[in-house]
């Protein structure tokens, strides 16, 4: 991470965004530690990780190991990297009471996953994050963390209608829901906006191309913010 800069930001965000969705696409690089610091917070315990690339489990199997974690944090490696969308789209469907992390570590992949995914899961902005060896420090266990606050419907509305009015001639209203739920839960916070353009940009390639995410994300932020992720994603879209 760029030196001086607070990582309290992104945890934050991280943070608040558990009350628009429970799955979280993380880069691999730093994914198990945004899992274990998160986890230790929460549970005073690590994260738990599944690999469902090796286990090869189906929908059912993969819910039941869940549920069977004793961390509230799970990471599900190989998920997204094997574009598995039949487990995908198994758990936006159910109501999970855990966080589920997926690491990514091909990019070019992401735009394989059908776009009604993005209309669930929260891609995790890290540029600035890299790990770095580092003498050992004890992870702490939060005495006690403040459930989330439930967000406000009519909050939800009015960024609904905001956004509508900018990204409803290109946007399906399902996507502009979850975006306008989460610009209503991150509301006021630093840094909001650049995610909501990371979530945008993600689901209008998978969607179409980088050249139409492009376009869509510069109508609500400097195209600058999602230019590194634009040309990780640049060539690769979803087949229908």
């Amino acid at each position: 991470m760029q030196e001086g800069v607070s990582l309290q930001p992104f945890a934050t965000l991280l943070t608040r965004s558990r009350a628009v969705t429970s799955l979280f696409a993380v880069d691999s690089n730093i994914a198990m530690q945004v899992a274990n610091a998160w986890s230790f917070a929460l549970d005073g315990m690590p994260a738990y990780r599944i690999d469902t690339s090796r286990e090869r489990l189906d929908s059912n199997s993969a819910v039941s190991a869940i549920d069977r974690c004793p961390s509230s944090i799970v990471v599900l490696d190989g998920t997204l990297d094997m574009v598995n969308e039949a487990l995908l789209f198994s758990l936006i469907r159910q109501d999970n009471k855990k966080t589920l992390i997926f690491p990514v570590g091909a990019y070019a992949n992401l735009s394989l996953i059908a776009p009604e995914v993005w209309d669930g899961m929260i891609l995790v902005p890290s540029e600035q994050l890299v790990t770095l060896p580092a003498e050992h420090h004890t992870l702490q266990h939060c005495a006690k963390v403040p459930p989330a606050e439930p967000l406000n419907s009519a909050q939800v509305v009015g960024e609904l209608n905001d956004l509508g009015s900018t990204l409803a001639d290109a946007v399906p209203l399902k996507s502009l829901a979850h975006l306008a739920t989460f610009r209503a839960a991150t509301k006021g916070l630093g840094g909001a906006n650049a995610w909501l353009q990371y979530q945008l940009a993600v689901r209008t390639n998978a969607a179409q191309d980088a050249k139409h995410a492009q376009a869509l994300s510069g109508r609500i932020g400097p195209v600058d913010t999602v230019q590194a992720l634009l040309t990780a994603l640049d060539g690769h879209h979803h087949v229908h």
